[in-house]
C-alpha cells in the first residue's frame, strides 16, 4: 500500500487513460495491448515466485491488478481508508502456497 500512496500521480494518469480509451476506439486499442503486456508480465512474476494455487497466474494477474486498482480508488478517496497490509493480507489468503 505505501508504494501505491507513493504513485498517487502515476494512478491517477492510468485512471484518465483508462477513461480516455473507454471514449476513443484509437487509445482503447493501445490501452488493451498494455494491459496484456502487464498482465503477462504480473502472471510472469507469480510463476516466478513458484507458489502453488488454486487460481492459474494468469485470473491471478487479472486479482493482484484489480485489487490494485480498486484499492487505490478507496485510499485516494479517503485517505488512511485502507489499511497498509490489506493488499498483502487478501494476496496472501489467495495465493498463500498449499
Amino acid at each position: 500500500m505505501q508504494g501505491l500512496r507513493d504513485n498517487r500521480d502515476w494512478q491517477l494518469l492510468f485512471t484518465e487513460y483508462w477513461l480516455r480509451s473507454l471514449r476513443d476506439e484509437a487509445v482503447h486499442e493501445r490501452f488493451v495491448r498494455h494491459r496484456r503486456t502487464v498482465r503477462v508480465a504480473v502472471g510472469e512474476a507469480v510463476q516466478r515466485l513458484g507458489l502453488e494455487t488454486d487460481i492459474d497466474p494468469a485470473p491471478t494477474a487479472v486479482l493482484v491488478l484489480a485489487l490494485n486498482s480498486g484499492l487505490s480508488i478507496e485510499e485516494f478517496t479517503e485517505p488512511g481508508v485502507v489499511p497498509a497490509e490489506l493488499l498483502g493480507t487478501v494476496l496472501r489468503a489467495v495465493i498463500e502456497p498449499r
